[in-house]
């Protein structure tokens, strides 16, 4: 049987085929022969996949040409070998897990909240930018999506986007002297770019990722804004202090939304214990615990460890706010019925992994909540061993949960009670799933935000007081909150 022959030129991948040659083909597979082309293998047509097929089909190679139309060498288009095949519904994990809640009630989604129908603003200009559109486009209707930054949270958002938008124009803004790998870019065909700038003036973006190292967080989401582009998902953390975050409050109250990328609250294992808090599996917590700590050599294998943004603080880097869910997921889980964080006392060092020196790498943090409850979390970039693991006491029992496997344990008076064994296999795959789902119902106003600015800025002033109180020697520091759009601040 005669072969493809493989282009040879990169100009080849994107011309289009015959046509006429096709429909010739196709006319004679209808009469039930098909007559073959000298030289090609013949033509045989194809079933439509089914939606488990086309869900579970990987994306095709693609390789880098220049594309002209989008202004000369200047850009890079990432074009594929093959014809983009379509299908319909959205390609990727599975859903949801849904289990039962302990008291039986029956099945709830654990990490995703309900589409609640939510007033919208749409229409009103922008701070400091042009009038929104009035009519929203729905989750089905994202034509193209800009994200800045090419790091692994980039990279992660863009190939959940090009699994629900096979068709989208994808732009990623990734600078010239970035040493981030392309195989991920290449692959979901993205289009690359220099500037946020250069993105957004070649033509409107229906959503917006800011994924780029934080202290960079408030002026690129200004821009998305003053574009006005109508949601924006902000990569925790906000910035790189609750003082340096404040211009976010205005640039969310507009006609923008902004979702912050916690993304642990769309997880299995993290709404699953908060569904089990809620359900008193423990009773009212007097004490908790976070704990999670991974070497940093190990995060990004493919990077010099002290060039990455983890280990520089002119870019953001180090535990207290590289590894702050540990931070969200306890103001998440307790806050509501226990009170913000009122007071810290934290022990940072700076050794130990391989980091410019200038970043924390070990933070041990006593908190006190509004109600008393107390508690430790840990964060370290330095244990051989990577571990995450949260427990929470009350007068009842312990509730102890490994958020790595998804196991989830009672352990009391009795003995130990397994809830859960494990979570499915690509939990963290679903978790990204599960925010960039609800990032899309936000954008078509089906719901209002999961987690806002002002959570991220809850989190950052308890960075703050951590930072405080290590300067002291440790001394109990309460947090001070900032007043939003006056530049002033309380102490909790």
């Amino acid at each position: 049987m005669a072969q493809h022959r493989r282009p040879d030129r990169p100009d080849e991948l994107l011309r289009p085929r015959s046509g006429a040659r096709q429909r010739e083909q196709l006319h004679d597979a209808g009469r039930g022969g098909v007559r073959p082309t000298p030289g090609r293998a013949p033509f045989r047509p194809r079933r439509r996949p089914t939606r488990g097929e086309a869900g579970a089909r990987a994306l095709r190679p693609r390789a880098l040409v220049a594309d002209h139309r989008l202004g000369g060498s200047g850009h890079r288009r990432l074009a594929r070998r093959t014809p983009r095949r379509r299908h319909r519904g959205p390609a990727g994990p599975v859903g949801p897990q849904r289990r039962t809640t302990a008291d039986g009630r029956g099945p709830v989604d654990l990490h995703r909240r309900p589409l609640e129908p939510a007033a919208r603003r749409r229409g009103a200009p922008s701070a400091g930018g042009p009038a929104v559109n009035e009519k929203a486009p729905g989750p089905d209707d994202v034509r193209r999506a800009v994200i800045v930054g090419s790091g692994s949270a980039g990279r992660r958002h863009l190939t959940a986007l090009r699994c629900r938008f096979p068709d989208a124009e994808l732009v990623m803004v990734r600078r010239p002297d970035s040493t981030t790998p392309l195989d991920v870019p290449a692959e979901q065909g993205a289009v690359l770019v220099e500037s946020l700038d250069e993105a957004l003036g070649a033509g409107p973006a229906d959503l917006g990722v800011v994924a780029s190292p934080a202290p960079f967080h408030v002026e690129h989401t200004a821009a998305f804004v003053e574009a006005g582009v109508r949601c924006v998902l902000l990569e925790k953390p906000v910035a790189t202090s609750a003082e340096l975050a404040e211009p976010l409050v205005g640039l969310a109250a507009g006609s923008t939304d902004v979702v912050v990328g916690y993304h642990l609250r769309w997880s299995d294992t993290a709404p699953a214990v908060r569904s089990l808090l809620l359900d008193g599996v423990v009773g009212s917590v007097t004490s908790f615990g976070f704990h999670s700590a991974q070497h940093l050599s190990n995060w990004r294998p493919w990077a010099r460890t002290e060039q990455t943004v983890s280990g520089r603080a002119e870019l953001g880097g180090g535990i207290l706010l590289e590894i702050s869910h540990e931070l969200d997921g306890l103001r998440w889980l307790l806050a509501g019925s226990h009170g913000e964080v009122d007071r810290v006392a934290a022990r940072l060092r700076f050794d130990g992994a391989p980091t410019d020196g200038n970043v924390d790498t070990v933070a041990d943090i006593d908190v006190v909540l509004a109600d008393g409850t107390s508690g430790v979390v840990h964060l370290d970039m330095t244990s051989p061993v990577h571990e995450r693991r949260w427990h929470f006491d009350g007068p009842d029992a312990t509730l102890w949960a490994d958020l790595l496997t998804g196991r989830i344990e009672r352990r009391g008076p009795g003995g130990t009670e397994v809830l859960v064994d494990a979570a499915a296999e690509g939990e963290r795959d679903r978790a990204e799933g599960g925010l960039i789902d609800h990032v899309l119902a936000v954008q078509a106003g089906l719901t209002e935000p999961g987690c806002t600015v002002e959570d991220g800025i809850e989190v950052l002033q308890i960075v703050d007081a951590a930072r405080r109180s290590h300067e002291d020697g440790g001394a109990p520091v309460d947090t001070v909150r900032t007043q939003p759009g006056t530049g002033g601040s309380a102490r909790a």
